[in-house]
């Protein structure tokens, strides 16, 4: 990662937005927030970034999929999975000894579909009370063009479900572009997901580009404090 920041972070939002991502992040559900690009196409990652700095810098439990994470021929969709599961097993290793079937590389050599993957994937889970995980969708869009094993959308859909099946609270990040045609419907079409931009758009970025403009929309932003955001992160019961 690049130098930690402090938990507050250093990318600014419109205050509404600031708003709705900490309602978000401090609420007591397993839930998902798309942070949509929309006139610059890496501000998404721009935000990931620094909302993940201020994340671990805050000490919260996360793990993350993003495009720093992999070199160029290392990108599978099997390999995006078991990132995510090396990240939360190191953070929670008792899965490994306690309890009925811990998970051991024989659940891995086992595995031979996605769906396998995201079984392990839930007991990787086991005991933790909260996690925070960033998924870069516009990477997992690319790697699925090669991977034809399912859609975009049925691994969204895989990450819901997660959601709503797991004993841990998770609190999932997705980065989107909408200038990715595979990516720009998810946030017109999701459904109890909170959805902000991560930048004021093409027309707003034009506009900003005059002092007078610049002025005013600075103005209206604020940055993202995320320390509230942190609670035990083992389950108490």
């Amino acid at each position: 990662m690049t130098r930690r920041r402090k938990a507050r972070l250093q990318f600014s939002l419109p205050s509404r937005s600031v708003s709705m991502v900490n309602h978000w992040g401090t609420s007591e559900d397993s839930s998902m927030l798309i942070g949509e690009a929309r006139g610059i196409k890496t501000s998404s990652r721009n935000f990931a970034v620094d909302v993940l700095d201020a994340i671990l810098e805050a000490d919260i439990p996360a793990a993350w999929v993003l495009p720093s994470s992999f070199g160029e021929d290392d990108v599978t969709l099997k390999n995006v999975m078991l990132e995510l599961m090396v990240q939360i097993i190191a953070m929670n290793p008792s899965v490994l000894s306690n309890g009925i079937n811990p998970v051991s590389a024989r659940h891995f050599k086992a595995a031979t579909t996605i769906d396998d993957l995201f079984t392990i994937l839930q007991r990787c889970l086991r005991g933790l009370g909260r996690l925070f995980i960033i998924i870069d969708l516009i990477l997992i869009s690319k790697v699925l063009q090669k991977d034809s094993s399912l859609e975009i959308e049925e691994f969204v859909g895989k990450i819901c479900d997660m959601t709503s099946s797991s004993k841990t609270i998770l609190k999932i990040i997705v980065l989107t572009s909408r200038s990715d045609a595979s990516l720009s419907s998810l946030s017109q079409e999701a459904s109890g997901v909170t959805v902000i931009a991560t930048d004021p758009g093409a027309r707003k970025l034009q506009l900003m580009r005059r002092p007078k403009y610049r002025a005013a929309f600075a103005s209206r932003n604020q940055r993202l404090d995320v320390k509230d955001w942190k609670t035990n992160d083992l389950e108490t019961g």
